[in-house]
């Protein structure tokens, strides 16, 4: 399965401590995508690796006649990423690469050519056209050892369960069968948390990053400080 929760796996295959047995390459895998998901889900998203967004940042209001599609028509000068310790991996204006930035306290990105950034885009256009800017970047924090532990334990459970054939799942999908019987990876995590006294990694992990629970969900929005949108656009059949 792929990962649906966290943004990375926790492990990889050199990293489980318990015999595999015949489990294949794909097979381990699948568990460790599994495992690093309820992991992920158990510390309210505390654990969850550094992710990967694609943003369209447009300032203002939309102006023109393309108010559908497209957006802004206020320069920006600083654009605040989400996230903690963003990495920027790229930047396309006019659908070329822009490297004249600096990030500046950590998460303020700006221009060091001495110009503001493009406030207005066609977001109906794709970033490799003119008239365009996108940026990718990477955030979130590494996984810590404890967590990578807590993950070949689980993985270890999974191997000492028997054959996995029955909880392979779609891509994409929070949800699977295991003995005909549809569950969750919500389910799932419920199940390691409830025997994780046989898990001593997981419950250490439990009560260090979440002692009180899921952390609440929230909304990031940072149009209702500096008036901009960080648009999010995902390509037709991706």
């Amino acid at each position: 399965m792929a990962l649906a929760v966290a943004c990375e796996a926790f492990i990889t295959a050199d990293d489980i401590t318990c015999d595999c047995g015949d489990r294949t390459p794909a097979e381990l895998g699948e568990m460790i995508d599994q495992a690093s998901d309820i992991l992920a889900i158990l510390t309210g998203g505390k654990v969850s690796g550094r992710c990967q967004d694609v943003v369209r940042p447009c300032g203002g209001a939309p102006c023109g006649c393309l108010r559908q599609s497209s957006c802004g028509c206020s320069p920006i000068d600083r654009i605040t990423l989400a996230g903690p310790n963003p990495y920027i991996d790229e930047i396309l204006i006019d659908g070329l690469n822009f490297t004249e930035f600096a990030l500046v306290d950590e998460d303020q990105l700006i221009r060091t050519d001495g110009l503001n950034w493009p406030g207005g885009q066609n977001l109906a256009t794709a970033s490799s056209e003119v008239g365009t800017f996108e940026i990718t970047y990477t955030h979130g924090l590494d996984i810590p050892q404890l967590a990578k532990d807590a993950c070949a334990e689980i993985v270890c459970s999974f191997i000492a369960s028997g054959p996995q054939d029955s909880r392979k799942s779609h891509p994409n999908t929070r949800g699977m069968s295991i003995s005909g019987v549809q569950i969750t990876l919500e389910q799932q995590a419920m199940e390691i948390q409830r025997r994780s006294f046989m898990l001593p990694f997981v419950i250490r992990l439990i009560t260090v990053y979440a002692p009180n629970g899921p952390t609440p969900s929230f909304v990031y929005s940072p149009e209702l400080e500096d008036g901009w949108r960080l648009h999010t656009v995902t390509p037709n059949g991706s």
